[in-house]
Order: structure tokens, then sequence, then C-alpha cells
């Protein structure tokens, strides 16, 4: 059961997490293009710059979203083992 369930959480946020990288790169984009620009609007540049940090802070949230749900689908003592395995794995 509980696999099942990291399967559905983990499907879920990849869905997510694609489609925030997505906007983060295109908010990139769009503010390197204004930072390449000849006309200087420091307006736009700094639009953009927050553009950017809120595309940056919605990938954060869902990565958070995602360690939340895999901690509470596993208990904190089983989460806490699963982290110390993963710190023994790198």
């Amino acid at each position: 059961q509980e696999v099942k369930q990291l399967d559905k959480l983990f499907a879920s946020s990849k869905r997510k997490l694609i489609k925030h990288k997505s906007a983060v790169e295109r908010e990139q984009f769009e503010l390197d293009q204004l930072l390449s620009g000849k006309d200087g609007n420091d307006a736009a540049v700094k639009k953009q710059f927050r553009n950017l940090e809120k595309a940056r802070q919605d990938l954060s949230n869902e990565r958070l979203q995602f360690v939340i749900g895999v901690r509470n689908i596993l208990g904190p003592d089983r989460f806490q083992q699963l982290k110390s395995n993963y710190k023994n794995w790198q």
C-alpha cells in the first residue's frame, strides 16, 4: 500500500517539477534577453527578476511538498532511516 502511495506521490510531484523547471528556464531566458538588450529598461529587468524568483520559489516549494509527502507516508522514524541511508549512499 505504501509503495503505491509513494509511486503516486512521485509521479504527481515529477509532473509538477517538470512544469516548474520549465517555468524557471523560461523566466531565466526572458531575463537574459532583457539584460542583453540595448534599451536598458531597469524596471522591466527588475520585474522579470521577480518573475524568475517566483518561479524558483514555486520549484522549491514543490520539492518540499514531495519530501513532506514522503515523510507523511513513511512516518518520522522510517523517514529518518531513509535520510540516513541516503547520506550513506552518496
